[in-house]
């Protein structure tokens, strides 16, 4: 796994002074417009660079980056290791200042700002299960419309198309069910899924990336039950243009 160490990230061009983004410019100086925003942007900007923490332009906290799966471009938007400490607001933003792969973290909050940077009708979004294991496996990367949003409070979004499979798994019952994650805020099935893209009507919770702490069966929520029973660690990652 890609050892966690903080980087700065420099702008395209960079140099002669010019700041960092995400610091603040030198007295006298304005931060070039160029200054990436997105990991897809530092990624066009610098060409090949290091999966790992990079402070970015706009945002007050620093992101993870993921530059060497799937074409790259990837930012970490959430990490569910555990179940420990979650609620339907801190799945918004949790930890945001400590991006991490393997400990619990969300800036799903910021997803929505990050995806506004790309053009196209659709972005790009992508989920890993049991990730504690090996990455890219049990789940798959998914295009959506651009007007989709990351923190959706019911089960509508759901023209989405998977257009890669990680393992061998389908749609459904118990399984990933085609929505985008959303947040339980009406108390569907008493609460017990947090963040899932399980469908109301299926009256279930396979699919769950979080699970209220309260509840103790699954490590730590139920994914898909041939081959994935337990979630384990599951990362959503999104990247606002469908090609890098």
């Amino acid at each position: 796994m890609v050892a966690e160490v903080a980087r700065t990230a420099l702008a395209a061009g960079s140099g002669g002074g010019q700041s960092a983004p995400g610091q603040e410019p030198p007295a006298g100086q304005t931060r070039p417009p160029s200054a990436p925003a997105t990991c897809l942007q530092l990624q066009r900007a610098n060409g090949s660079l290091a999966d790992g923490v990079y402070q970015l332009a706009g945002l007050a906290e620093p992101v993870y980056c993921d530059f060497s799966h799937d074409g790259g471009g990837w930012t970490l938007l959430l990490t569910a290791a555990s179940r420990a400490g979650w609620d339907r607001l801190n799945v918004r933003l949790r930890s945001a200042d400590r991006p991490s792969l393997t400990d619990n973290y969300s800036i799903l909050g910021r997803g929505d700002r990050l995806k506004a940077f790309g053009t196209g009708h659709r972005f790009a979004y992508r989920l890993e299960g049991q990730a504690q294991v090996d990455r890219r496996q049990w789940g798959g990367i998914w295009l959506a419309p651009r007007d989709y949003t990351f923190t959706p409070e019911t089960d509508t979004q759901r023209d989405i198309a998977l257009v890669k499979k990680f393992d061998s798994w389908t749609y459904g019952k118990p399984s990933l069910q085609k929505t985008m994650p959303w947040i339980n805020v009406e108390d569907y099935l008493k609460g017990i899924p947090l963040l899932t893209t399980t469908l109301k009507a299926s009256n279930d919770w396979w699919g769950t990336l979080l699970t209220d702490p309260a509840t103790t069966s699954y490590q730590h929520s139920p994914w898909i039950h041939v081959g994935a029973p337990q979630s384990g660690t599951v990362l959503y990652w999104m990247r606002e243009e469908v090609l890098p």
